[in-house]
């Protein structure tokens, strides 16, 4: 840093003198030397290197907070970059007599400003770096609830269309299974219906074979009589016959007898004969 020091301005007694001064050309500075200029270029370039290094650390999390960096090189950096101010601005003194600071001589600061003024300079950087961990959680903050809150209206969505599924799927169903139950409630009554024609069918078929029966066992019954009848009147009929056949054979051994004893009268001998044989033939 380039500081001048001032000496205090004393009041010359003579105002002549003073005019005198003033109307004197204004002296300017004294631009420092390029060895000079180099020799204060060079701190500042490093102070700013390690300044912009620091700052690449902010954004690490992992990274200690600036309070706790190595002091020691620190105060190597500060101890060989001691600066050497520029040529003193030309200040005025009592009469005509100018006092000007010779640029030859270095003014070195002490360490205990570079010592402060580093330290003030980890102290802007360490509420910097505060500032940014706070705006980062704020905006991390913001970025979760934004997240969150997408989250929560998709999972509303997601709840609500699987809720719309599982409505559709129920109300399927049950139309599904009303129109089950009235086509099974009409195939049952279809079948009732059936049942009640079958079992009408039926008794009527029992109905009819029961009488079938009774007309077969009438049937069977009248035959019976018709043949105990019949039998009665073949058993008359073969009575009725035997007893023709035997009156009828009785009559024909009348005649016979009739007959041989007419023969007999008339040829006596022959007679025996003849009455013989038809005894044989009639046994």
């Amino acid at each position: 840093m380039d500081k001048t020091y001032e000496l205090p301005k004393s009041e010359s007694p003579n105002s002549s003198e003073e005019r005198e001064n003033k109307k004197q050309p204004y002296l300017s500075p004294i631009l420092p030397t390029e060895d000079e200029m180099a020799q204060t270029s060079i701190p500042s370039f490093g102070k700013g290197y390690r300044t912009r290094k620091w700052l690449s650390d902010v954004d690490s999390p992992d990274k200690s907070p600036p309070e706790n960096l190595d002091r020691k090189s620190h105060l190597k950096e500060g101890k060989r970059s001691k600066r050497r101010l520029p040529s003193p601005v030309p200040f005025a003194t009592s009469g005509t007599q100018e006092t000007i600071m010779s640029d030859k001589e270095p003014v070195q600061c002490p360490d205990d400003y570079l010592n402060r003024a580093f330290d003030e300079l980890l102290l802007v950087l360490g509420r910097f770096q505060t500032k940014i961990k706070s705006e980062t959680r704020n905006r991390s903050s913001e970025i979760l609830a934004g997240t969150g809150e997408i989250i929560r209206q998709h999972l509303e969505g997601v709840e609500v269309q699987m809720q719309d599924d599982v409505d559709k799927l129920v109300n399927a169903g049950k139309s599904k299974r009303k129109r089950l139950n009235s086509t099974f409630e009409e195939q049952q009554e279809q079948l009732r219906v059936l049942h009640e024609k079958f079992k009408e069918e039926v008794n009527q078929q029992l109905l009819g074979c029961k009488n079938s029966l009774e007309e077969f066992e009438a049937y069977h019954a009248e035959l019976k009589a018709v043949a105990e009848k019949q039998k009665a009147s073949h058993k008359k009929l073969l009575q009725h016959a035997e007893s023709r056949v035997g009156s009828q054979l009785n009559d024909a051994e009348i005649k016979i007898a009739k007959v041989q004893k007419v023969r007999q009268t008339l040829f006596p001998r022959e007679g025996c004969r003849m009455y013989r044989s038809d005894a044989n033939l009639f046994k």
